[in-house]
């Protein structure tokens, strides 16, 4: 039995992620707004250890409010490229690869 490509239009997935998944994430997200918050609320406020008191208030930064974006500078003397990556063909992968396999590569010694 071959694969058969997709027309255009047509899901690959016609029924969804499975339902149960999202009752798994509803329950976990109940837990933590009913009593996982608090118990991190708690730690925050009264740990012993400062470590735990950091560690609290990250685990609440982060799941409260979302993690921060992080930027991404790249420095590259050749100039960087934008590629529609639908529209390139098998060749062009391929010495893109060969491209790439070359240049991770560790360089050989010609003195030796």
């Amino acid at each position: 039995m071959g694969l058969k490509p997709w027309k255009k239009g047509q899901s690959g997935n016609p029924g969804g992620r499975p339902k149960i998944l999202g009752e798994v994430k509803e329950l976990a997200r109940k837990f933590m707004y009913d009593s996982g918050f608090t118990g991190l609320f708690d730690m925050a406020r009264n740990a012993e250890n400062d470590a735990v008191k950091l560690k609290a208030i990250e685990l609440i930064l982060a799941y409260g409010f979302g993690k921060p974006s992080q930027k991404l500078e790249i420095e590259s003397a050749a100039p960087l490229v934008n590629v529609n990556m639908a529209n390139i063909s098998i060749d062009n992968l391929k010495q893109i690869r060969a491209l790439l396999t070359n240049a991770t590569e560790a360089p050989t010694d010609t003195n030796a």
